[in-house]
């Protein structure tokens, strides 16, 4: 057991000193020995890194993280996060481009290295959470920031693939069984379920240095009645250009709850209705049988639509995503008042 906790320790060492030569800023302290400590796990507090990280700097703050052998002939790590974790990356810390806080239970990762081919694997687990969101990259137009997130049971992979010094591949999949927003959605409520995300990222070679193009094989989710799937590409160019296709199913059962709700006016069911019948019969003639708000036994309506990033602005369609943001605000806003 003392070997074991010898290699973490050489481990965690050596990666201090490559950060160090790297340019990084490294610190944590680690608790005195105790009788009633395990000889194999090693706990660092108050951790601190901030360093280069491509053509940004990433800073990253967290109050406690316990390290162990994955299992007892594994040479992969186990590390227990607790407390709160946080991260931030840009260029100007004052306008960071991504900056989150995890707080939770449960949080965990299980990682492992093979240094001959240059890749790293890495499982994690997120039992019970709250993310607390200050700034994300290519936020669509009338998205307030900051806002909170629930995590439940959230799991994934991810493999790092180390090309060069300076260049890398990375593959992840997340699942999710559920996430509560931060505000609910007419109709439907506030609770994302059965999430589904994988996706890739890789660096291409060209005049202007490595740019990375981001890869999202499917990003799929069910809210309330309904259910959405995207999937595309995000290339970050020196102008970010982003296609892809984004799938609603069951898009008149959300009208119909936001109906019946007083949170949409009865014209936005009429439009779905006629969306059901182009889709369904290939015309716009009145079916034989009508059917009445919230017909469960209705087959869903699939409709597909293009989702663009096109000058730092999101569309869907020919319609900005901010501008339907506002349009659902003061609808709801109009719906909750007296």
């Amino acid at each position: 057991m003392m070997l074991a906790r010898q290699t973490l320790v050489r481990t965690v060492d050596a990666e201090r000193e490559t950060l160090l030569r790297q340019g990084w800023s490294v610190s944590w302290r680690t608790p005195g020995f105790s009788l009633f400590s395990l000889p194999w796990r090693m706990t660092l507090r108050d951790i601190r890194l901030s360093g280069p990280f491509k053509n940004s700097h990433l800073v990253y703050g967290g109050d406690a993280m316990t390290l162990s052998p994955a299992g007892p002939f594994s040479s992969a790590i186990r590390i227990d996060f607790t407390g709160s974790q946080a991260l931030l990356l840009g260029r100007d810390s004052l306008h960071p481009d991504l900056a989150f806080r995890l707080t939770g239970t449960g949080v965990n990762v299980i990682a492992s290295r093979f240094a001959k081919d240059g890749e790293t694997h890495a499982a994690f687990r997120v039992k019970n959470s709250r993310l607390e969101v200050y700034a994300i990259p290519f936020a669509p137009r009338g998205i307030s920031l900051p806002f909170s997130l629930g995590l439940s049971r959230v799991q994934g992979r991810t493999e790092w693939y180390l090309k060069q010094t300076q260049r890398a591949d990375i593959a992840v999949d997340v699942t999710a069984a559920a996430i509560s927003l931060p505000v609910a959605v007419p109709g439907s409520g506030n609770l994302v379920e059965a999430l589904h995300v994988a996706l890739s990222a890789g660096e291409m070679e060209s005049g202007n240095g490595d740019l990375p193009t981001v890869t999202l094989h499917i990003g799929e989710a069910r809210l309330g009645p309904s259910s959405f799937a995207v999937a595309g590409k995000l290339a970050c160019q020196p102008d970010v250009v982003g296609d892809f296709n984004l799938t609603l199913r069951g898009l008149e059962k959300i009208a119909d709850s936001m109906v019946v709700a007083g949170a949409a006016p009865p014209e936005v069911r009429r439009l779905t209705m006629l969306i059901e019948r182009y889709k369904t019969q290939g015309n716009l003639e009145q079916p034989s049988e009508k059917t009445g708000y919230g017909d469960e036994s209705m087959p869903d309506t699939v409709i597909d639509l293009p989702l663009r990033l096109r000058n730092g602005q999101w569309m869907i369609g020919a319609l900005p995503v901010g501008s339907l943001l506002e349009i659902w605000r003061s609808g709801k806003d109009r719906s909750a008042s007296p």
